[in-house]
């Protein structure tokens, strides 16, 4: 029923899924859209799963041949998810630049036009007029 050819095709695909699959759930935990709270765990899951599916089956036979061996699979997955979560981290960062930025022209913009009250060491108020609203 399975010849030894299939079954090293199969140890080879899933191997590689595996690692696929790692890899994709650990940038789906720390990227900006889908490290959300509000997205449910069962859905990344599954869509981590569909993906992962995917790109075996795409990438599958370009990928190396990878041993089965214990010692051998444990290095490659933490190497997975280290560079998936850098991945994750990496499409964090342009978010975390624009926060930035808009917290800096806020703090400009509110200290320019005296919007907020500024106290110095001494606790005396050193910009006490506030902008009027009309």
């Amino acid at each position: 029923m399975f010849d030894s050819e299939s079954i090293a095709a199969f140890q080879t695909y899933f191997v590689v899924g595996i690692l696929i699959f790692v890899r994709v759930i650990s940038l789906f935990s720390t990227a900006p859209f889908f490290s959300h709270p509000g997205i449910p765990t069962q859905a990344k899951i599954f869509t981590s799963v569909v993906i992962a599916i995917a790109m075996t089956m795409t990438f599958g036979e370009q990928q190396p041949t990878v041993t089965f061996e214990l010692f051998t699979l444990v290095g490659l997955v933490f190497k997975e998810f280290f560079v998936g979560a850098l991945l994750g981290f990496a499409s964090f960062l342009p978010f975390f630049a624009a926060f930035i930025k808009a917290l800096v022209t806020f703090e400009f913009t509110a200290t320019r036009y005296k919007v907020i009250r500024i106290e110095d060491t001494n606790g005396s108020i050193a910009a006490s007029r506030k902008r009027s609203i009309k």
